[in-house]
């Protein structure tokens, strides 16, 4: 039974000759404990296997013209628990491909690329492409440039492009675009258009974004939304936003690809709805957005599939979500989006996980996307303003001539993962006016928590301590001379005097004020408080002030020592001096100077 459930597992479809059981089981039976086992002769062991169970079926059950097949159950028992049986041997994969025949080798293909066995799809498909077979050409394509064989998959793409393969004309185009060829990149995109390809509508649409032209952008999506292209849909949608038309005209694009079962749409549609607080609509179209993903999904449409695992990690959960972008890099390794999930570090604070643009990975500094995911956490998305709950949420980076913003946002649902200088059109940010409709609306929340920790000495005492963590959702970035981002404190508030540690301590321009068990900071126009005890209110009034720390690092919980270690640590902490006032009269700080 083993057997047969492995040569099944290898997508080998139709009836399994018995000699090619008999010939494998002798493998598993060793695996199994073998001659301690005190196993039955052969034949025993096939009237076991194909003996009727309550009069229903068997285990082996019988094909017509002879040959076997595994009950069902079993197989799909065993596939979907791969770690747990464990993965195929190498004498299994060989036995499918000397059984597997004709379009049968394809399945083998698939299976082997799920089993992360791209050795052995590449000999599958290759008699299948040899013998001039165009999907055998694309999908070896796919494989060969997924495993970073580009070269010769160029040439496989080539010769089923050549032959007037539309799919392959697409594939084509994406790869010499990708490889800084624009020009016959859309050459043949625009050939593939020509046979009928939507995709390609896409991919011509981001080039002429790209360079600029926004209209024939705008007629290249439109026409692909027309058609029924759910990403044309979105970007079509999204581009209607930025030039500040209407939302509703977007949200009217959205609903109509959303009604037609487009999934992508869906998606963005729920997000439409969720910044107008409309939350039940909000969530119908999730729903409709993963049941039509994964139904299209489970037929092997890449699209559905990067759709599908969106919806996962918003969901949180990351694992199934990379399962499918994994599949859907396996078909599709050209058109697959421009980001991925990053877990969290052991023992770091923050998120969990993060979904990040490969710009953004780029642009950051080594090690600098470990501080930031430890320096954000999930409350509220920065666009919808509604909690970002358990999912997996989306990086979004706004440049501007002073510094950047990275923030988080619910994935593909309002935001996918980005490092954009532009929140509204190019004319707009040319002057410097950053108007935003229902783009980035900040929707910060602040924590603060006062404490008093030997941690921190100003000329040998311990002041009381107000830690603010600014902004949960968000963090700062500062570019160096090198051309690189880092996590940097707020420039406004090192306009106001506050310094990074190791540094020497200003008093700010702030007040401090200490009331019946209450401690609030301001400054500027900005405004922090905490609970104090009796015994903190009387060191602050007796030394005058408060040492204000504004750092990412403070986590939105409750106080403790491992909290204050974080906060304190945070590579954006920065402080200063804030004196205390108690109706007209003022203290001055005694402390300046920090150890």
């Amino acid at each position: 039974m083993a057997a047969a459930v492995d040569l099944a597992r290898t997508g080998l479809a139709g009836p399994l000759p018995a000699g090619a059981i008999e010939e494998l089981h002798g493998a598993c039976l060793q695996r199994a404990g073998g001659a301690a086992l005190r196993p039955e002769p052969i034949k025993e062991a096939w009237e076991w296997a194909t003996r009727e169970s309550l009069g229903i079926t068997s285990l082996l059950v019988p094909s017509e013209g002879g040959g076997w097949r595994p009950f069902d159950y079993l197989v799909t028992g065993a596939t979907q628990g791969q770690e747990t049986y464990g993965k195929l041997d190498e004498s299994v994969w060989r036995k499918a491909l000397d059984l597997a025949e004709g379009q049968g080798r394809s399945l083998v293909a698939w299976a082997a690329l799920t089993a992360e066995r791209s050795d052995i799809a590449k000999e599958a498909l290759l008699p299948l492409a040899a013998a001039g077979e165009t999907a055998a050409m694309v999908n070896l394509a796919a494989v060969l440039i997924e495993s970073g064989e580009r070269s010769a998959g160029e040439r496989w793409l080539r010769e089923a492009a050549t032959h007037g393969d539309g799919t392959a004309m697409l594939h084509l185009g994406a790869l010499l675009v990708a490889a800084g060829d624009s020009s016959q990149g859309k050459e043949w995109l625009e050939k593939a258009v020509e046979s009928g390809g939507t995709q390609a509508l896409r991919l011509l649409g981001d080039l002429a974004s790209q360079d600029g032209e926004d209209e024939a952008a705008a007629e290249l999506w439109e026409r692909g939304a027309e058609q029924g292209d759910d990403e044309c849909a979105v970007k079509y949608g999204n581009l209607l936003r930025q030039r500040y038309i209407v939302l509703d005209d977007r949200g009217t694009w959205l609903q109509k690809a959303a009604d037609r079962g487009l999934s992508a749409a869906a998606l963005s549609f729920a997000g439409w709805l969720a910044y107008r607080k409309q939350k039940e609509a909000s969530a119908y179209y999730l729903i409709q957005a993963r049941e039509r993903a994964l139904a299209a999904a489970k037929e092997g449409d890449p699209d559905a599939m990067i759709t599908l695992g969106t919806v996962l990690a918003w969901e949180g959960d990351a694992a199934s979500a990379e399962s499918w972008f994994r599949k859907a890099r396996q078909r599709t390794p050209l058109l697959m989006p421009d980001w991925r999930i990053v877990r969290a570090e052991a023992d770091r604070g923050g998120l969990q996980a993060l979904a990040v643009s490969r710009s953004t990975e780029e642009q950051l500094a080594e090690g600098q996307l470990a501080d930031v995911i430890e320096g954000l956490w999930p409350l509220d998305c920065q666009y919808c303003g509604l909690s970002l709950g358990a999912g997996v949420p989306a990086l979004r980076v706004f440049e501007q001539p002073w510094g950047a913003t990275a923030s988080l946002y619910h994935l593909g649902i309002c935001r996918y993962p980005e490092w954009t200088d532009n929140d509204g059109t190019r004319r707009d940010s040319s002057v410097g006016i950053f108007k935003i409709i229902g783009t980035s609306e900040p929707r910060l929340t602040w924590t603060a928590s006062a404490a008093h920790t030997p941690q921190i000495t100003l000329n040998d005492e311990s002041p009381l301590i107000l830690l603010v963590n600014a902004g949960v959702e968000s963090v700062g970035l500062a570019q160096s001379e090198d051309g690189q981002w880092r996590m940097a404190p707020s420039a406004i508030h090192q306009r106001q005097g506050m310094m990074p540690a190791g540094h020497a301590l200003n008093a700010v321009p702030g007040a401090a004020t200490v009331l019946r068990g209450q401690l609030t900071v301001k400054l500027g126009l900005e405004e922090w408080s905490s609970e104090v005890s009796r015994d903190m209110e009387r060191l602050c009034k007796r030394q005058g002030g408060v040492l204000l720390i504004i750092t990412s690092g403070l986590a939105p919980v409750e106080p403790s020592a491992a909290v204050l270690n974080m906060a304190l640590s945070a590579p954006d902490a920065i402080a200063g001096w804030v004196p205390i006032f108690q109706g007209e009269r003022k203290w001055s700080p005694r402390w300046r100077g920090r150890s």
